[in-house]
């Protein structure tokens, strides 16, 4: 698992962040999120994503205003060859998986102070 790391700040604003020391490379297939502390609701974010060391920065998963544990299945979106948006029918997006090779970023903001998250990614 990864944290973010204890939150420093005021209750309500406080911020913390956490990268893996290793590259994690592959496909993302699930993210658990488990809220350590007494989080707000109201105002706590979530944000795991690369770092950007190996490629450009990538988000795997942005959870706003909750605190509530939850296993997600993230995806892009698919695109073209030429970078548009690909849908079935021009308003149904289609989904596409999420590639990575590069260290994880945890972060947690919005939150009361010492609140932090614990991340387990399943990558394939």
């Amino acid at each position: 698992p990864m944290t973010s790391g204890a939150a420093a700040g005021e209750n309500g604003s406080a911020t913390a962040n956490a990268t893996t020391s290793n590259k994690v490379c592959g496909i993302v297939k699930a993210v658990w999120v488990k809220y350590e502390g007494s989080p707000p609701a109201e105002t706590t974010d979530v944000t795991v994503a690369t770092s950007g060391g190996a490629h450009p920065a990538t988000t795997i998963l942005s959870i706003t205003n909750a605190a509530t544990d939850g296993v997600f299945y993230p995806h892009a979106q698919a695109q073209l060859n030429d970078g548009t948006a690909l849908t079935y029918d021009g308003t149904r997006k289609v989904p596409a998986e999420i590639a990575i090779y590069d260290t994880v970023k945890v972060t947690i903001a919005g939150a009361n102070a010492a609140d932090y998250v614990t991340v387990w990614m399943a990558v394939e």
